[in-house]
C-alpha cells in the first residue's frame, strides 16, 4: 500500500512540475499534448467505475485530481491564448491513432479478463497507458536535450509506474492476488522510460540542468 501512495504522489507531481513548468516558463516548447490527450483516453476509459460503484473517498479524489489536471494540461497547450502559440505541433507529429489506438483495443479484446464493457476499457486503458509516453518520447528525441524541468516532470512521471511494479511485487511475495496485464503493461513501460532514466541520472550527477539524449 504504501508503495501504491508513492507512487501515486509521484504521478501527481509530474502533472503539477508540467502545469508549473508550463505556466513558468509561459510556453510549451518540448511539451507533447499527443501524450497528455493518450492520458486522458487512459483515465476515461478506466475511471468509468466511478459511476458503477464505490471504493473510497481517496480512490474518488485521486481518479478525478487526475482528470482535472490532465484536462488542464490540454486546455493550456491547446486553447490557451498565452500557451498555445508555443505549443510545437509540427514536432509533436507522432501519429498515435494510427499505431497505438487500434492495436492497443485488439491487444484488449485479446486478453480482457471479461468480456464486458468495464473490463474491456479498464484492460484497453492499461495497455494504452504502457505507451502513452511514446509521442514524449518522440518529440525529446527530435530535440535532443530536455529542460531541467521537463526532466522531472518525466522522471516522475516514469518513478510513478516503477513504484507500482513495487507494489505488485510486494502483493506477489506475500501470495496476494495481482494483475498479470497490469503488470505487464507496467513492465513495457518501464523499459520504455529506461533510456531516459539512465541520461536523466547521468545529468544529476554531473550537477547538468538539462538531460542530453543520444541521437
Amino acid at each position: 500500500m504504501l508503495f501504491r501512495i508513492a507512487g501515486d504522489m509521484l504521478h501527481v507531481a509530474s502533472r503539477l512540475i508540467l502545469a508549473f513548468r508550463i505556466r513558468k516558463s509561459k510556453n510549451c516548447v518540448g511539451i507533447s499534448c499527443k501524450t497528455q490527450e493518450l492520458y486522458m483516453i487512459v483515465f476515461l476509459t478506466r475511471y468509468l467505475d466511478l459511476f458503477a460503484y464505490f471504493i473510497s473517498f481517496y480512490n474518488v479524489f485521486m481518479k478525478v485530481a487526475y482528470l482535472l489536471f490532465t484536462g488542464y494540461l490540454i486546455y493550456m497547450m491547446r486553447f490557451s491564448k498565452i500557451y498555445r502559440q508555443t505549443y510545437d505541433a509540427k514536432g509533436d507529429s507522432f501519429p498515435y491513432w494510427k499505431y497505438l489506438l487500434g492495436p492497443c483495443l485488439l491487444l484488449a479484446l485479446i486478453f480482457t479478463s471479461d468480456y464486458n464493457a468495464l473490463d474491456i476499457l479498464l484492460t484497453y486503458s492499461l495497455f494504452l497507458e504502457a505507451v502513452a509516453f511514446v509521442p514524449q518520447l518522440d518529440m525529446m528525441r527530435k530535440m535532443k536535450e530536455v529542460e531541467n524541468l521537463t526532466s522531472h516532470y518525466v522522471f516522475c512521471l516514469g518513478a510513478y509506474r516503477l513504484f507500482y511494479i513495487f507494489e505488485w511485487t510486494s502483493k506477489f511475495m506475500n501470495n496476494e492476488h495481482i494483475s498479470w496485464i497490469s503488470v505487464s503493461a507496467g513492465i513495457i513501460q518501464i523499459v520504455l522510460y529506461a533510456d531516459f532514466f539512465y541520461y536523466y541520472i547521468l545529468a544529476k550527477l554531473s550537477n547538468k540542468p538539462n538531460v542530453a539524449l543520444p541521437i
